[in-house]
């Protein structure tokens, strides 16, 4: 390397890196690759065991390949499924219970807007003076049928509509 630390000062434009690993094995006598080479086959080989061992546990765990097993192993496996049976109940049972408060708290909040909107139109119904009196029995003894009346309030500031001249007696026939 050179003092700047680059390796490629060193590399005319003919050169490659791979040609000064080549060279230097050459006259060193070593060979760069064969312990790296090595450290991956054996990670390799590690790799796979643990593979084979994981993949030997999940089908144990799913029901498999359980003859092998003695006593004390499938005693084991047997808690440690119960365990996760619990651990899911759990969940599934918290997801539940979350689910009916946010409804509960919606079905409220829908009750609330209702009692609201009522009231609001009890209310538009008093200042327009459309009073329900409710007594639909007696206007169906009259004849009177599927019909709804109301009763008219008139604000003491619209004073008495008799006094406007609307009485019987202002009433001609043409």
């Amino acid at each position: 390397f050179s003092s700047t630390g680059k390796f490629s000062e060193y590399c005319s434009p003919s050169t490659s890196t791979k040609k000064i690993y080549d060279r230097y094995q050459q006259v060193s006598e070593t060979n760069l690759w064969d312990t790296h080479y090595e450290k991956m086959q054996r990670d390799l080989g590690n790799l796979k065991e643990e593979s084979n061992r994981l993949r030997k546990l999940i089908r144990q765990k799913m029901g498999e390949d359980i003859n092998e097993l003695k006593y004390k192993e499938l005693r084991d496996l047997e808690q440690n499924l119960e365990e996760w049976v619990k651990r899911i109940r759990d969940k599934k049972n918290h997801l539940v219970t979350n689910q009916t408060e946010t409804c509960k708290k919606r079905i409220k909040n829908l009750e609330e807007q209702n009692k609201m909107m009522r009231h609001m139109m009890e209310e538009d119904e008093a200042e327009r003076g459309l009073e329900d009196d409710g007594d639909y029995e007696s206007q169906l003894a009259l004849g009177v049928r599927n019909t709804h009346l109301f009763a008219y309030r008139m604000r003491p500031a619209e004073g008495n509509i008799h006094d406007r001249g609307y009485g019987l007696n202002d009433l001609r026939l043409g």
